[in-house]
C-alpha cells in the first residue's frame, strides 16, 4: 500500500532553482529522445504546502506524457526520465512519495499487460472496468481515485448509457429520461467537449427538419445560414452555404439530364439499339465530364433502370 495523503486543493509547484537537496538516486545520463523532442510536459509535478505529493489527474497525464517514450527507449529507461523530472521539481518528502508512485505504476502497467497477454482479463465491458479499478486499487492504493476517479466515473456513465440503448423494455420516453439523467452527471468539461463533437450532427438534423417545413425557401435559407453560424461561425457557415449551392446545381443538372435520358429511351420512332446507344452516350458526354460520368450512370441505374 502506498503512503499517501488526501488530495488538497492548495498546491506549491517547486522549480529546479528552489531544490538545494539532492536526489540520492543514480539516474543515467538520457538524451531528450525523439517522441519528447520539441514538446513539454502537460503538467507539472506538485507538492502540498505541508511537502506532501499532490497527485490528481495531471499527474496521470505527466506519466502517460513520459511513457509515451517506451518503444524508443525501454520501459526502465523511460521510468528514469520521470525520475529526473521528480528530481528536478520536488523536495522531500513528495520526492519519495512520487519516486513510490511511479514504481508502483510501472508494476501495474506490467500486471495489466500480464492479464491481457494470459487471458485473464475480462471480455465484457463491466466486468472490465471492475478489474481495473481493483488492479489499480491493488497497486496504486488510495492515489488510485486521485489518479483515475473521474476517468473511471465517466466510463461507468458511458457504460450505463449503453446498456440504456439496448434496453428494450425501456419506452422512448424512458430512455430519453434516463439518458438526460446521465449526461447531467458527466462533469462539466466532458459534457462541453461532447457536446461540441456532437454539433455538425444535431445542427444537421436541424438543417433537415428546416428543409422539410412548409415556409418560405428564402425564409428557411436564413434560418439555416444563422443556425450555422451560431454553431460554427460566419466562415465555416460561408462554405457550407457555397456547399449547398453546388450541390442544388448538381441535383438540377442530374434531374435534367435523367429527364432527357428517359425520354430517349422512351422513343419509338424505330431507332435501332446500337443509334439508342450512341445517342445516350452523347446526351452524357454533353451534360457530364469523364469525372463525373460513372457516378452519372450509377444514380441513373438506380433510378431509372
Amino acid at each position: 500500500m502506498l503512503a499517501g495523503q488526501p488530495v488538497q486543493q492548495e498546491t506549491l509547484s517547486i522549480n529546479a532553482a528552489q531544490q538545494q537537496q539532492p536526489l540520492p538516486l543514480t539516474l543515467p545520463d538520457l538524451p531528450l529522445i525523439k517522441p519528447l523532442a520539441g514538446s513539454s510536459a502537460p503538467a507539472a509535478w506538485q507538492q502540498k504546502r505541508s511537502g506532501d505529493l499532490l497527485v490528481n489527474a495531471e499527474t496521470l497525464q505527466l506519466l502517460h506524457y513520459y511513457l509515451a517514450s517506451v518503444g524508443e527507449l525501454s520501459e526502465a529507461e523511460a521510468q528514469a526520465l520521470i525520475n529526473r523530472s521528480i528530481a528536478q521539481q520536488l523536495t522531500e518528502p513528495a520526492r519519495s512519495q512520487a519516486l513510490d508512485l511511479v514504481a508502483a505504476f510501472m508494476r501495474l502497467r506490467t500486471a495489466l499487460q500480464d492479464d491481457v497477454a494470459s487471458g485473464h482479463a475480462p471480455g465484457a465491458v463491466g466486468e472490465q472496468l471492475q478489474w481495473l479499478q481493483q488492479r489499480r486499487e491493488q497497486y496504486l492504493g488510495e492515489y488510485a481515485a486521485a489518479l483515475f476517479g473521474a476517468e473511471m466515473a465517466v466510463q461507468q456513465l458511458d457504460h450505463q448509457r449503453q446498456q440504456l440503448l439496448i434496453d428494450n423494455t425501456l419506452s422512448g420516453q424512458e430512455r430519453l429520461q434516463q439518458l438526460q439523467h446521465l449526461n447531467a452527471q458527466l462533469p462539466a468539461e466532458i459534457s462541453s467537449a461532447r457536446y461540441r463533437a456532437n454539433a455538425p450532427s444535431r445542427v444537421y438534423q436541424q438543417v433537415l427538419a428546416i428543409r422539410q417545413g412548409d415556409g418560405d425557401l428564402a425564409i428557411q435559407q436564413q434560418t439555416i445560414q444563422a443556425l450555422r453560424e451560431k454553431h460554427f461561425g460566419a466562415a465555416a457557415m460561408q462554405r457550407l452555404a457555397a456547399l449547398d449551392n453546388r450541390k442544388m446545381q448538381w441535383q438540377q443538372r442530374l434531374a435534367n439530364y435523367q429527364q432527357l435520358r428517359q425520354a430517349l429511351l422512351a422513343d419509338n420512332t424505330g431507332l435501332t439499339d446500337w443509334q439508342r446507344q450512341q445517342q445516350l452516350n452523347q446526351l452524357l458526354n454533353q451534360h457530364f465530364q469523364a469525372s463525373e460520368q460513372l457516378r452519372v450512370e450509377i444514380l441513373s441505374a438506380s433510378h431509372f433502370p
